[in-house]
């Protein structure tokens, strides 16, 4: 009598380990701290990666009224696979400052986004090129 075996060997596939977050680089600040960016973003290097917080973060960066654009991309990590660099690009906003003072005395500050300065002047420009005709 023949006996025959058969073994079958099941593949089971382990839980993949999540993703973490490596480097935080940033790119295009050059008057905004780089802490004021970094607390926009909710997330630390070595914390698991949460795709969600990077679109968060990109809104919140947006509403600080500090940039034209703001965007937050995972990248994969050269050295391991298991970790996520976190690339934020901004490109800031122009600003006009005016101080008023009298002697040592600061009366004070004025500050307007050049984007909206131009947009007025532009439009006032409209506004008397249309009454002139």
């Amino acid at each position: 009598m023949l006996c025959a075996v058969l073994v079958a060997v099941l593949s089971i596939p382990q839980a993949k380990e999540p993703d973490r977050v490596g480097r935080i680089i940033i790119e295009g600040n050059v008057d905004t701290p780089d802490r004021v960016i970094l607390s926009a973003m909710g997330q630390r290097p070595g914390q698991v990666l949460d795709r969600a917080k990077l679109e968060l973060a990109e809104r919140r960066l947006g509403r600080l009224g500090l940039f034209r654009s703001a965007t937050v991309e995972a990248l994969p990590n050269e050295l391991d696979s298991t970790f996520k660099d976190i690339r934020i690009r901004v490109e800031e906003r122009s600003w006009v400052w005016l101080t008023f003072a009298s002697e040592d005395l600061v009366i004070g500050t004025f500050t307007l986004d050049e984007m909206r300065l131009q947009d007025t002047v532009e439009r006032l420009r409209y506004r008397f090129r249309g009454k002139a005709r």
